[in-house]
């Protein structure tokens, strides 16, 4: 949906926000904290006394539940807390290129701000819970401390960062060099949120990694075996164990083709 088609269509919706978070499932009463937050983002924030009380309300999401859809009103951003999500635009005939793989200290919903419409889908691949941001609380807060305008700079830089390393995966790279790439900095994300780097389960099926990396969906199969084979990881299912972090790294600093990667094209 073009973000024209998006304003119009949610011109006519009533409640939008409203039945986005109907679809997930309040924790209780339990919210998170300023400096809660900082942390999870990964943001040092000087002490503030004006922001201690300052709470965001948490909600849960059963695995395969949307947490936004394309056409949703723009109100709030969401930081993963636990969990993991598939970020997709959808296409006019219903067809879906995945854009991201948001996971814990992870910001969502910034690309509704130009338009204040969004204009991605995003859907929990397990069960997750995020902090729900009303962004014109934080623009409120962002008005009167430096140091919530600080956090807010960091949150929507950091969601930046990943659409642009994103991006990079969609280079010159071969295929197999796409996917070491790929797995590079998932690890990366993975050690950032304290979960282990080099044994993990990819939690997007091989068709959304796939879409994600541009690929087709045999391509993936045959890059994932041509690592395997080259003794840099090792594969069960969805498990991955990195054997060889440095060759991973190594296959993918040449924007070139290498023979193992042109060998999976």
């Amino acid at each position: 949906m073009t973000s024209i088609g998006a304003r119009r269509e949610a011109r006519g919706r009533v409640g939008v926000s409203e039945r986005t978070l109907s679809r997930g499932a309040e924790c209780g009463s339990a919210t998170m904290s300023v400096p809660e937050l900082a942390r999870l983002v990964d943001v040092t924030l000087p002490e503030c006394a004006e922001l201690e009380g300052v709470r965001f309300p948490l909600r849960r999401y059963d695995a395969r539940r949307a947490i936004l859809r394309s056409g949703d009103l723009f109100r709030s951003l969401y930081v993963v807390r636990s969990g993991f999500f598939k970020q997709a635009l959808l296409t006019s005939s219903g067809a879906e290129q995945v854009v991201g793989s948001p996971m814990p200290g992870d910001v969502i919903g910034a690309e509704g701000l130009d338009t204040g419409v969004h204009l991605t889908e995003v859907v929990a691949l397990s069960n997750a819970e995020v902090a729900i941001l009303p962004f014109g609380q934080l623009n409120g807060l962002g008005n009167q401390f430096s140091c919530a305008r600080r956090l807010v700079a960091r949150m929507l830089g950091k969601e930046l960062n990943q659409a642009i390393e994103g991006v990079s995966m969609l280079g010159m790279l071969g295929a197999t060099a796409r996917v070491a790439q790929f797995l590079t900095h998932y690890s990366k994300r993975l050690a950032a949120s304290g979960a282990s780097r080099v044994a993990f389960d990819l939690q997007m099926t091989r068709a959304e990694l796939a879409s994600f990396l541009g690929i087709a969906l045999e391509t993936v199969s045959r890059a994932l075996n041509a690592l395997a084979n080259a003794g840099l990881i090792e594969i069960h299912q969805r498990a991955i164990r990195i054997r060889d972090s440095a060759g991973l790294k190594a296959l993918t600093e040449d924007s070139r083709p290498s023979g193992l990667a042109r060998g999976a094209s």
